[in-house]
């Protein structure tokens, strides 16, 4: 928890009741918090206040930075408590919640992230007071319900943004003039807030909603998204796409499932690959096992040390499937060995009372970047005591190559290593002239004793909820790793954890809740968390061969079936008519997780292949349908609804005695075609219009003109342009969500057209030159920078 014990005495709010870790971190801070519920909008609704609505989680580095600066500090805390009603939501308890906020600031500034910091109007928010009335704020009128129009949900976004800093700096304002300028706005434009509320409400609706017309099932789709997923492979460092990367799961499994059906060489080696660089590196823990959330470079050294149960959960899966087909013939045991020590890792550190799984570990110790995991060579060795020991530890995780790890926001910090496989360990037992035994040995023996030291250190916080949809993909690895090596505790410990949950986290009609603490369930669970429960059922029916698994996920695809189904297809991702809410989703794209959707069409696979019953291969047609227009466009976008596709496609082939036949990927169309008018640009004191017409291929993007600072920006420049001006209309990108960035991007795609205006501001030299600088992108990684000079005449108009 970031806020100081001298605090904590000073301030409780409304959070303190809550179980939320995330909630508690901020429950003494002198802002005054609610959660988000009834009483804060009743509140907001009655005193005719907009909301303040901060959004983030427990392990996210930048919310606590927040938190420092802004929600400790006693007099922002008053303004904001003057001024708004203010609500923090856990963005793990209610990704319906954060999906939706999240659109808003996507729409309204061309990024994301958290914190989110979003502003909101109140329910039932009124027209503004009369000329001569008293100001809102303390306007008795204002106090009064009857005077407001209940019916009115409100809630509707009118500013939005993510981290704000306590003082205006860098061309970002500060969080007391963010909290004057909007609380003079709702007091004098109300009705240009409202308007713009609306607006951005409907525009969200319009982004979540993907209402579409449905098409057949192509297999098509299948061959072309191998063959994208293959054209963004990195041949030198593996994996999809380029820094930061991620580990991507879903994709790893597409290809398994895929190498399945149709083998190739090359899809293999890479997928092999890529398991190897992962493992290999600084983003795989090592010493105790487990992956951190992603590399935040291209070679997989250095990771954001956070710690997340779904990324481990889905990974020992795809390594013991690994293991099971492809297991590398110098080291047949590599594979198993991660997804074993992925399991005790789990087992270790990340387990309930109760049995179920707790839900992540923090990046930072003491406000340092993955302190507890780094090392100094004299730390390895005052560890080890024994000279030969050390010696074989450096080389092994390779400090003998020097130092690679900076904290960069401790530039005091020594330098220190983030300890990783230079080689496998096959190539070390090879180099070193051992036995690969013995180099396993020395190994477990080197890392039991570093494990044991690192233990003693302050440890990174961990959040101990429990989600059901994580739990779901911890249980499903966890059981089948068991299955596979034979390890009975594994098994043992995913029914734990499943019985945990049917007995701890259901209603009375069998319902589930979305999170657990410390004895506690509370709110209701979306689709994800139905979906990936009810595939960890399918894996333990498998597994142990009970049929009561089998039973309860029949029992709970009825329940998604009752609530959550669209009879045209598909699944929203939240219960119809939530009061909180004014919009519903559904969520078709994958991210760190695959969608709720895509789970739920292989869930009716499953169904299918354990129960036999027709319903559900024609329930998995229905939605494969349905999604199909959005799959044929996405492609490694929507990878596990692909990953769907073949297997309904291969099961359906099976059942009419006949071996699925994938056609050969379309070719990769054009990238980009480009055309300028004029091509001779008088230059003159008069403004001359040019227009830039660019036509981009339909699997590819261009980063718009207003991205984040760290993506290439589309611009327009003129070089040697001495006294002449250029103004370019850039058009307004669209938002879309890619698996190799964290959030989503402002875009261009299509056919579109730039134009700008070129004048002289004096006498002019050399002639200039008009470059275009853009970097255009696939949906799941981006091709270099361009500098592209456009082909023009200048010419000076005497």
């Amino acid at each position: 928890m970031s806020t100081s014990d001298t605090t904590q005495h000073q301030w409780t709010n409304k959070l303190a009741t809550q179980s939320s870790p995330y909630l508690l971190q901020h429950a003494h801070n002198p802002v005054d918090w609610y959660p988000w519920g009834e009483e804060a909008f009743e509140l907001a609704r009655s005193q005719n206040k907009p909301i303040f609505l901060s959004i983030g989680y427990s392990t996210c580095y930048w919310c606590h930075v927040m938190e420092r600066q802004c929600f400790e500090n006693p007099q922002i805390a008053a303004l904001m408590n003057k001024h708004f009603v203010n609500i923090k939501v856990d963005r793990e308890e209610r990704p319906d919640v954060d999906d939706i906020y999240m659109a808003a600031v996507q729409i309204m500034t061309g990024s994301g992230g958290w914190p989110m910091s979003v502003f909101l109007t109140p329910p039932g928010s009124q027209a503004p007071p009369a000329p001569g009335t008293q100001s809102i704020l303390g306007s008795q009128d204002a106090s009064d319900p009857t005077s407001q129009d209940s019916g009115d949900l409100g809630l509707k976004p009118f500013y939005a943004g993510t981290y704000f800093p306590p003082e205006d700096a860098q061309g970002r304002p500060g969080m007391p003039t963010l909290i004057e300028g909007l609380s003079k706005a709702w007091q004098t434009q109300r009705d240009e807030v409202l308007k713009q509320s609306n607006e951005i409400a409907k525009a969200i609706e319009d982004h979540l909603s993907h209402e579409h017309e449905p098409d057949a099932i192509d297999a098509q789709v299948i061959s072309d998204t191998q063959a994208q997923l293959m054209r963004i492979y990195d041949p030198q460092d593996a994996g999809f796409g380029q820094a930061p990367k991620f580990p991507q799961a879903s994709n790893l499994l597409f290809l398994q499932a895929y190498l399945a059906v149709r083998p190739n060489d090359v899809a293999s080696n890479a997928l092999a690959h890529t398991l190897d660089r992962m493992a290999m590196g600084g983003m795989y823990d090592q010493i105790g096992g487990g992956f951190h959330r992603y590399s935040t470079d291209g070679k997989w050294l250095v990771p954001h040390f956070e710690k997340m149960l779904y990324d481990n959960g889905q990974l020992a899966l795809t390594y013991i499937n690994a293991h099971q087909v492809m297991p590398p013939e110098n080291e047949p045991e590599r594979y198993a060995n991660i997804a074993r020590e992925i399991c005790d890792y789990v087992l270790r550190e990340m387990c309930d009372p109760t049995g179920m799984f707790w839900s992540a570990q923090d990046a930072e110790v003491d406000a340092c970047e993955g302190l507890n995991y780094l090392w100094l060579a004299d730390q390895i060795s005052q560890a080890l005591g024994d000279e030969p020991l050390t010696q074989t530890a450096s080389e092994l995780y390779g400090l003998s190559l020097g130092t690679n790890f900076q904290d960069p926001h401790q530039a005091t910090e020594p330098r220190r290593n983030v300890l990783f496989l230079p080689v496998t360990l096959a190539d070390f037992a090879k180099q070193t002239s051992r036995p690969l035994d013995e180099v396993y040995k020395l190994r477990q023996q080197i890392n039991n004793t570093l494990l044991t030291v690192r233990d003693q250190r302050k440890q990174p916080g961990t959040d101990d909820k429990v989600h059901v949809s994580w739990n779901g993909m911890m249980i499903a690895g966890m059981a089948r790793t068991g299955e596979v090596l034979n390890e009975k505790r594994y098994v043992d410990a995913a029914v734990k954890a499943a019985d945990a949950i049917l007995n701890h986290m259901t209603d009375d009609d069998g319902a589930l809740y979305r999170t657990y603490r410390q004895g506690k369930a509370h709110i209701s669970a979306v689709l994800e968390d139905y979906a990936h429960l009810i595939a960890a059922l399918c894996m333990l029916h498998r597994v142990t061969n009970q049929k009561r698994w089998l039973d309860q996920a029949v029992k709970l695809n009825a329940i998604v079936t009752q609530r959550f189904a669209d009879k045209q297809g598909g699944y929203f991702d939240t219960l119809a008519n939530q009061k909180d809410l004014f919009v519903r989703t559904r969520s078709t794209y994958d991210g760190a997780t695959p969608s709720g959707n895509s789970v739920m069409v292989h869930n009716q696979l499953d169904l299918f292949e354990l129960a036999g019953e027709k319903s559900y291969l024609n329930r998995a047609e229905l939605d494969l349908k349905a999604a199909s227009p959005l799959v044929g466009a996405a492609k490694v976008g929507m990878i596990h609804l692909a990953h769907a596709q073949l297997r309904y496609l291969n099961l359906t082939a099976s059942e009419q005695g006949q071996a699925i036949d994938l056609p050969d990927a379309r070719e990769k169309r054009h990238v980009m075609n480009l055309d300028i008018q004029p091509r001779e640009i008088k230059l003159s004191k008069t403004q001359t219009l040019v227009t830039v017409k660019l036509d981009i291929g339909t699997e590819y993007h261009l980063n718009a003109h207003d991205v984040p600072g760290d993506l290439v920006a589309t611009q327009l420049i003129l070089e040697d342009a001495q006294n002449v001006a250029i103004e370019v209309a850039y058009p307004a990108g669209k938002q879309m969500t890619y698996p190799f960035a964290d959030e989503p991007i402002n875009v261009y795609i299509g056919k579109m057209e730039i134009p700008l205006l070129i004048r002289t501001t004096g006498a002019v030299g050399t002639l200039p030159k008009l470059i275009l600088r853009y970097q255009m992108c696939t949906d799941s990684s981006c091709l270099p920078v361009q500098q592209l000079e456009l082909p023009v005449d200048f010419v000076i108009d005497a």
